[in-house]
């Protein structure tokens, strides 16, 4: 194969009805899309300050809901406001950890995030302390966030900035982690599944948490957003609510692509969960490790990451081809880090009627879908990549990014209430376990939904 994908999966261990293979097509022929370089934007580093803030700011996944504490002692070269994580007041900057005797005792991604960060910028004899911070609160809408819990990121600014100044220190904010979506896709608290109305709230939040930075710590540029992608176990129709065409999560990678500011970072959907869909202890440790590499990449390294996002479709008569920019090749049929999903996430609907997917080809950075019947005539044609109901799928490039942090045994994690159950863990690549070892970095592909229109 000249592509030098080596995907060993026996057809008959897929399903009876598709099979997998490499891509062996007449007529696809690769459209690489090049890595871009930031260029100019001036935007605010962790060097630029004596405290650099790094921010995550959401819902219960910015929060670590539902997890524990399993990250013991202080995080070497990292500090939080006040005596916890979320601490809106405070008089001094202290040694980052987690605690168990606050009033949510939770895994914070944050946590390594910073870490790692903290540590990758010290291997370039950058002597930068990390301030880790989050804020938000869990089953809220970002209507909610914007009008309950930006204020308090106001007030948070308000308080580092004074307790800064009588250290005769700097301090400001280099990075905003934004992890929100699920309660806008469920029809809860005052929500906004709408794709364009989403992105209007995403805007009005991000201008609203870089503004805060500037005026209330005093920085002169402006902090990048990095947005994560509302995917897994929360992607469903409620009542009343028609979500097929992925409002939320399409909004995310559009606000990513029509912003400078704003950096489109790593799904949810590939971590380990627990049954009530939210990450577990190891899933909040691996995302933190995962949003720690999309934020190094583009501050320290200049690139403007993106993860894989679909580029380009091709349709035919029985067969559609997605293109996929940002990735590593080769591209891989991933069952090993989460289940197989059913044709490994995607669905194609014409004119109202599913259509059978015979065929799942990769030839480099190409998906291509054979149909089991034509689509040529069809008015409409509706394609998901963990749509409704799924949320997830099994395509992920081969980036072999090694993290600081290990995985942890699963056997013990119930959870803050002890009545967790863990619903997805990951195996190791060859099998067996992945305990002790590094945190698989493969970036997956975004969840995405696209609708082909004849005219």
């Amino acid at each position: 194969n000249a592509s030098g994908v080596n995907y060993t999966e026996s057809k008959a261990a897929v399903s009876a009805s598709v099979t997998v293979t490499v891509a062996k097509e007449e007529g696809i022929q690769p459209k690489l899309f090049s890595q871009k370089l930031f260029g100019a934007i001036d935007y605010a580093m962790p060097t630029d300050f004596d405290y650099p803030q790094l921010l995550f700011f959401g819902q219960s996944f910015a929060q670590g809901g539902s997890s524990t504490p399993v990250t013991t002692g202080v995080i070497p070269n990292c500090y939080m406001f006040g005596d916890q994580l979320k601490a809106v007041t405070g008089a001094a900057f202290n040694p980052l950890q987690l605690r168990t005797d606050v009033s949510e005792p939770y895994e914070y991604p944050v946590v390594s995030c910073a870490n790692a960060l903290s540590r990758m910028y010290r291997r370039y004899t950058h002597n930068i302390n990390i301030v880790a911070s989050t804020a938000g609160t869990s089953g809220a809408s970002l209507q909610t966030l914007i009008t309950s819990y930006i204020p308090n990121v106001v007030r948070m600014h308000q308080n580092m900035k004074s307790v800064a100044d009588g250290e005769n220190k700097s301090v400001g904010c280099f990075a905003i982690v934004f992890m929100q979506g699920e309660s806008d896709y469920g029809g809860r608290d005052n929500s906004t599944p709408d794709k364009d109305a989403y992105k209007a709230l995403l805007l009005q939040t991000k201008n609203a948490l870089q503004a805060s930075a500037m005026t209330n710590l005093g920085q002169d540029r402006k902090p990048l957003f990095f947005i994560y992608q509302t995917s897994g176990g929360w992607v469903h129709d409620y009542t009343g609510i028609d979500n097929s065409a992925l409002g939320v999560s399409m909004a995310q990678i559009e606000f990513a692509q029509e912003n400078d500011d704003v950096i489109l970072i790593s799904p949810c959907y590939q971590v380990t969960t627990y049954t009530d869909n939210h990450p577990s202890c190891n899933g909040y440790r691996w995302l933190g490790e995962y949003y720690a590499k999309a934020i190094w990449q583009t501050l320290y390294r200049g690139w403007r990451f993106s993860n894989p996002v679909p580029k380009e479709f091709v349709r035919d008569d029985k067969r559609i081809v997605i293109y996929v920019s940002s990735c590593i090749l080769p591209l891989k049929f991933n069952t090993w880090t989460l289940p197989r999903q059913t044709n490994y996430g995607f669905k194609v609907v014409a004119d109202g009627t599913e259509v059978g997917i015979t065929d799942i080809s990769l030839e480099n950075n190409a998906i291509v879908l054979t149909l089991g019947s034509s689509i040529a005539s069809a008015t409409s044609v509706k394609l998901t990549y963990g749509g409704v109901g799924v949320g997830r799928g099994n395509i992920c490039d081969s980036d072999t990014w090694s993290t600081w942090l290990k995985y942890l045994s699963d056997a013990n994690d119930t959870g803050y209430d002890g009545n967790r159950v863990i619903g997805q863990s990951p195996t190791a690549e060859g099998g067996g376990s992945l305990v002790g070892q590094n945190y698989p970095m493969n970036n997956f592909l975004s969840i995405f939904y696209k609708e082909f229109v004849s005219e």
